[in-house]
């Protein structure tokens, strides 16, 4: 090996010393990697590993036999393909603890080294139940990969690979907990991702729906797929739901960012309206005819028109007015019917556009009037649909009171 490469492989091993604030850590464990941090810097102590690929052909084969040989979830064909790695294999124990997608940066973690329950900063009794495959043993293992994101090839590895006894015999639980977001706060989480609400907001407004909803539970039994369902989402599960959506783009409308807002909701919202789906969708809007108007907007998709036939037609309706943005005025109103399994459905949307100046925009009975009206609209658009039939629930809760 010339010296050269010595000088780089030397440089590479300081540099890529990760910083093990990432990695999920005891205090015990924390000690005992400074520790090893201290005698690798010893002549003659070779404590870590590292590796140095180029581009060559064999050099990149040797990566991948690496790889597969320490069992790293990696697509060996496009290191940059984060979905493969992700569903690969669930019983991997490698877990990423950190990552840098833009300069091809991951690091890794032997999960038997990660005492999730002590790392997590929720008090016990309003924790998850712990989902960890592999009981804690103290592993220190750990490893970062570097890649050339531009032409996907692996260029370097560096980390601690001597994983503990305990870990080599560990097997995966059999038992573990098995538990899965509700579909409608993952579709809620999403909607709030694609509005670019930021994770405090969206966390504050998912912890304020299980208090207001939930009455304070996290976790509620579905009997229709009969397996528990969690309404708590964490950060982890908001990165999700952004890296789902951004390797899932929606076709963008047509927004003309010159033109004024009323303008552009003409465009989406009006009679000339270019997307079908969303057209289909319109019960009713109103667009603002002057300063002190208000815009009016009903949505309702076909499917849940069908829902409100089905379970709020001489029965009972929900009202759920939790949904505002204050400094732009906006307010949004879910209705909500309950099915057979006792669920929330919502069947459709009012929202509203207050006008900029008014001495009306505080008074709660205004508002009753407002949503009384969009109310009756949303009755007669859906008792238009089926000619001789009238929809008529028993009854509108909102607030405690009755609308209809």
């Amino acid at each position: 090996m010339m010296a050269h490469e010595y000088y780089h492989k030397d440089k590479f091993r300081l540099n890529a010393k990760p910083k093990i604030s990432k990695l999920i850590l005891t205090e015990k464990q924390r000690n005992q990697l400074n520790y090893l941090f201290t005698l690798s810097d010893l002549p003659g102590k070779e404590i870590f590993t590292t590796e140095i690929w180029s581009e060559s052909i064999d050099d990149q084969k040797n990566a991948r036999n690496f790889l597969i040989y320490q069992g790293l979830p990696v697509d060996l064909d496009d290191p940059t393909n984060s979905t493969h790695r992700e569903h690969k294999d669930p019983t991997n124990r490698w877990k990423i603890r950190w990552s840098d997608k833009k300069n091809g940066a991951t690091l890794y973690q032997c999960s038997c080294g990660s005492d999730m329950q002590a790392a997590s900063k929720t008090p016990v009794q309003k924790q998850r139940p712990i989902r960890q495959l592999y009981e804690f043993d103290g592993c220190l293992a750990f490893l970062r990969l570097e890649i050339d994101v531009d032409k996907k090839i692996f260029r370097r590895a560096h980390g601690y690979l001597n994983h503990s006894e305990a870990c080599h015999r560990a097997l995966p639980k059999k038992n573990y907990p098995i538990l899965s977001i509700n579909i409608n706060i993952r579709d809620m989480t999403e909607l709030l991702v694609r509005t670019y609400a930021s994770t405090n907001d969206i966390l504050s407004l998912n912890l304020q729906f299980i208090k207001d909803q939930l009455g304070g539970r996290l976790v509620l039994r579905n009997k229709l797929k009969c397996k528990d369902e969690h309404f708590l989402i964490t950060a982890f599960d908001i990165k999700d739901a952004r890296r789902w959506i951004k390797n899932h783009p929606q076709p963008q409308w047509n927004v003309n960012v010159e033109r004024s807002v009323h303008h552009n909701l003409q465009e989406l919202f009006g009679p000339n309206s270019s997307d079908v789906e969303l057209r289909d969708a319109i019960i009713y809007y109103k667009p603002r005819d002057h300063h002190y108007d208000y815009t009016f907007l009903i949505l309702a998709t076909e499917e849940q028109r069908l829902q409100a036939w089905k379970y709020g037609h001489q029965n009972y309706i929900i009202l759920n007015g939790t949904f505002q943005t204050d400094n732009k005025k906006l307010q949004m109103y879910v209705l909500m019917v309950i099915d057979e399994y006792k669920r929330g459905v919502p069947i459709g949307y009012l929202l509203f556009l207050r006008p900029g100046n008014t001495d009306l925009i505080g008074a709660s009975n205004h508002e009753y009037g407002i949503l009384r009206h969009l109310l009756e609209m949303y009755k007669n658009k859906l008792s238009h649909e089926t000619g001789d039939n009238l929809f008529n629930p028993k009854v509108i809760n909102y607030n405690e009171r009755s609308i209809i």
